[in-house]
């Protein structure tokens, strides 16, 4: 997790006074004002909210698949289904972390089956098959569809609810997998299966640190900017998380900061040009490394931009409203 910084070690009602302000501004624009940006803030968060019908449909899909999954647990350990053998399954992502905006992926669930036979091709096929059987067979008032992607099992339903169940599988499995000498020739890619792990260690990091209010509110207020912005694509989910953590809870005494103050330091913090280090904390939010200079400069000319509009009053770029 990020360590602090001098910069960041004041008390809340200490941090506005440090806000960054154009050398240069535009005498007809509208002075900064704090209650008017909170207001604005706020504003934004209900434009985001996620309508209640796709919530229900993605909800409804998740807790059917639940048991299902419960129930071809069982069913493995009565002998009734040995095609392919469940261990452990959860729900992860923005569903689990409750941080789902309106957009394009309000209607996408992610859950992680972990599977304690050899994770191929034709076993998860099996699983799939047997999951959209006893779907309809259990909930019939729908209809379901499955495709076999890259990450994962994508199961539909005719409410427009897509959940993702991204496989995995035990610590013995991915030892016999890393020896390619041992490996199933349709084993599915090791890489694959240890981004789905990934997915259950960031949601469990998630729901020890940063599930308070204000964390998931900034949380949704970066996908929401990252959604408008198209070079912050970059930015990962647990990449926003970081920073939505860091930002919110780096301070002096502790005190996790108001969501508009909170959004106003990732402004800053990245406007100034904190992702161009090649140390903490850009080596957290890129630990692969594969986003290239220019791109680091050019989401840090644009969120620069952002910051100067707003410290004139100008909320409209930041936030849409």
């Amino acid at each position: 997790m990020f360590s602090a910084c001098d910069l960041y070690q004041v008390p809340a009602t200490e941090y506005q006074r440090l806000t960054v302000t154009p050398e240069t501004t535009d005498e007809s624009a509208p002075a900064y004002s704090a209650e008017a940006f909170k207001a604005a803030v706020f504003q934004r968060l209900f434009a985001i909210n996620v309508p209640a019908k796709s919530k229900e449909s993605v909800q409804g899909l998740i807790s059917k698949l639940q048991n299902v999954l419960e129930g071809i647990t069982l069913q493995n350990a009565g002998g009734m289904f040995d095609d392919c053998m469940v261990d452990t399954f959860c729900l992860v992502g923005q569903y689990q972390k409750d941080v789902v905006i309106s957009g394009s992926r309000e209607l996408l669930g992610d859950m992680v089956v972990t599977l304690k036979s050899m994770p191929t091709e034709v076993s998860v096929n099996a699983l799939a098959i047997k999951i959209l059987a006893d779907l309809s067979k259990n909930y019939p008032a729908e209809d379901y569809g499955f495709l076999l992607a890259e990450t994962g099992l994508k199961i539909s339903s005719s409410s427009g609810a897509v959940v993702t169940l991204h496989i995995a599988t035990t610590s013995e499995n991915l030892e016999l997998l890393s020896d390619t000498e041992k490996a199933p020739p349709n084993a599915l890619p090791l890489e694959q299966l240890e981004n789905s792990l990934r997915l259950i260690d960031e949601s469990s990091w998630f729901s020890a640190n940063a599930s308070s209010t204000n964390i998931k509110g900034l949380v949704r207020l970066l996908a929401d900017l990252r959604e408008r912005i198209p070079t912050l694509n970059v930015l990962k989910d647990p990449a926003i998380d970081l920073l939505a953590h860091f930002c919110a809870t780096a301070t002096a005494d502790g005190t996790i900061l108001p969501i508009e103050i909170a959004f106003r330091r990732f402004l800053e913090l990245v406007g100034t040009g904190t992702l161009l280090r090649d140390s903490w904390p850009a080596t957290d939010i890129f630990p692969s490394g594969d986003v290239d200079t220019a791109t680091k400069m050019t989401i840090t000319m644009q969120i620069s931009e952002l910051l100067c509009q707003l410290s004139m009053g100008q909320f409209k770029a930041a936030l849409a409203v």
